[in-house]
């Protein structure tokens, strides 16, 4: 899974739902998604949501960051899939798109 804004609320509820650990595999080496890469700099972004993810932390969320789930040899989807009794897949939006309006 990302951490993305949709990968935010999963992850959470997977982990307060199962009570097992949830392991985060996330391909940028920041957390945010789109949030982070795609949305102009606003007050307290980044603050949010690394709140957020502290509280994830405290929780038991583990983060792994720089995984590209099905590209990189060490992350493989089946290898994955495999070790874990839940998967979850969420593939964001790995480009932003940006639309003015007038």
């Amino acid at each position: 899974m990302g951490i993305g804004q949709a990968s935010l609320v999963v992850d959470n509820q997977l982990n307060k739902a199962h009570g097992n650990s949830v392991i985060v595999y996330e391909r940028a080496n920041q957390l945010g998604g789109l949030t982070v890469y795609g949305v102009p700099n606003m007050k307290n972004k980044l603050d949010v949501i690394q709140r957020h993810v502290d509280l994830m932390v405290e929780e038991g969320v583990n983060f792994v960051m720089n995984a590209n789930v099905g590209v990189d040899s060490l992350f493989f989807v089946e290898k994955i899939h495999t070790q874990n009794s839940v998967f979850v897949l969420t593939c964001g939006a790995a480009k932003p798109r940006y639309t003015f309006y007038i």
